[in-house]
């Protein structure tokens, strides 16, 4: 019983105490419910936000120091493991924040894309591009540095097993690459484009290489392009001031999209 955050790091404090074997390398996923919906908050998190935040508001944003808490606790069980040195950990999430938008007073879903264009459902940035972090003394050698590389949740796979010595399998096709290059401040190179499709919003396939995306419809009849550098929220269809790149950003996409499908 509890709050869900808690809940979790509390669990991930017991297995490290109770069942990890010290001698043996381990992996761990953690998925904190927060703050998706329906969104439930400590009160102690909710006190910390005074009268100047409306009721929704506050929910929110106790919703997230709920999280912070959570990942803070998990952080210092990990030290207190004698972990921490050799240890990585990848915190990120899955996609934009729900909501109507970045102040609906109708719901708690106050989640901001930094003025990106749509939010969670979307193929459009405000639904796909969120930060991550990552922390690992033994392998970063620059801690504090950030990066504008984009990669994606596919690359964590290809990245972990890189980092533990082991080969990729060869039985099916691997989306993702290992960026440990970037964490090592290494050259990195990206051979296929990062590729995504979206369950809900009617323009949810996507593709982008370097610093253009290109984006359609599930139906493929719809098409959109966007350099991503210029016009970071996705204002400017450039598919026709563009049309050799776009016919070949077009095949890719679709040769992908039929791979997948």
């Amino acid at each position: 019983e509890g709050y869900a955050a808690q809940i979790v790091a509390e669990d991930v404090d017991r297995w490290l105490a109770e069942d990890h074997q010290a001698d043996k390398p381990f992996f761990m996923t953690v998925w904190l419910h927060e703050p998706h919906g329906p969104i439930n908050t400590d009160p102690r998190f909710i006190d910390l936000y005074g009268p100047e935040y409306d009721t929704k508001l506050k929910q929110y944003l106790g919703n997230i120091t709920q999280i912070d808490e959570a990942v803070g606790a998990i952080v210092k069980s990990i030290e207190k493991a004698g972990l921490t040195e050799n240890t990585l950990i990848w915190y990120a999430s899955d996609n934009g924040p729900a909501g109507a938008g970045d102040n609906d007073p109708k719901t708690n879903h106050r989640g901001s894309t930094g003025g990106l264009r749509g939010r969670k459902s979307y193929t459009y940035d405000g639904g796909i591009r969120v930060p991550a972090v990552i922390k690992w003394p033994a392998g970063i050698k620059d801690p504090g540095r950030s990066s504008d590389v984009p990669n994606v949740g596919h690359d964590m796979f290809p990245t972990i097993m890189e980092i533990a010595g082991l080969p990729l399998p060869d039985d099916r096709v691997i989306d993702g690459v290992s960026i440990l290059p970037l964490l090592k401040e290494e050259p990195f190179e990206r051979k296929r484009p990062i590729y995504w499709r979206n369950g809900k919003e009617v323009m949810r396939v996507a593709i982008r290489e370097g610093d253009w995306k290109l984006i359609c419809d599930s139906k493929r009849t719809t098409w959109e392009l966007y350099n991503l550098i210029d016009d970071p929220n996705e204002t400017k269809n450039m598919t026709k001031s563009h049309p050799e790149l776009f016919e070949k950003m077009k095949a890719t996409l679709i040769a992908y999209d039929n791979e997948v499908l």
